[in-house]
């Protein structure tokens, strides 16, 4: 993808690799900005497709962070214990992306490696997402892998819920993914006091 920001970027930077229906594949659609071709996918009911560029156009705490929002809403009635310990430790890296909480985060998972769950694919994420030496300091990671296991957490959080309300289900993840771009880095709390996390 190209270095430039989310905000001037073109359709077709973004959706590089991303299968696209035939009616969006065509040169005046991808040269939109991201944001128009975004709202022509979900004014055309292609949710997959908008959560997939969300995904990769959010910065990677924030990504993981829709995730994290996804998962308590559509997901949370299956969490199990080792569920709760793992969201926590990756919330406290959402916070604070140190080397730190990122081998917190890759501990809890160690033992459940070969699952595929909602809480699964977010703590991949955050290994995939890197570190950083602080809070605002950019993270060293690989964007476009994060993004995918994003996706792929909120699309099992999605499938976890009931089948009738997919279609439902999918455009309010993609209403919350546009909310949570508009507003970057609400995850930080106001009386965040920085508590260690518990494992």
């Amino acid at each position: 993808m190209s270095t430039a920001s989310a905000d001037e970027m073109r359709a077709k930077e973004v959706c590089q690799g991303i299968p696209l229906p035939r009616n969006f594949r065509t040169d005046e659609l991808l040269e939109l900005p991201v944001d128009d071709f975004l709202a022509k996918l979900i004014e055309a009911g292609e949710y997959v497709i908008a959560i997939r560029i969300i995904a990769r156009i959010l910065p990677s705490r924030d990504a993981i962070w829709w995730g994290m929002l996804c998962a308590w809403k559509h997901a949370e009635g299956q969490f199990v214990r080792e569920d709760e310990a793992l969201l926590g430790s990756i919330f406290y890296w959402v916070r604070d992306p140190t080397e730190k909480n990122q081998k917190m985060v890759r501990s809890l998972l160690k033992p459940r490696q070969r699952e595929k769950t909602v809480v699964t694919h977010l703590a991949r994420a955050v290994g995939k997402a890197g570190f950083a030496p602080g809070p605002d300091k950019p993270l060293k990671g690989n964007p476009a892998m994060t993004a995918q296991s994003v996706a792929d957490a909120i699309f099992l959080a999605i499938a976890s819920g009931d089948k009738g309300k997919r279609r439902d289900d999918s455009l309010s993840v993609t209403t919350v993914g546009l909310e949570v771009r508009a507003r970057p880095g609400e995850w930080v709390l106001e009386d965040d006091d920085k508590k260690e996390p518990v494992s």
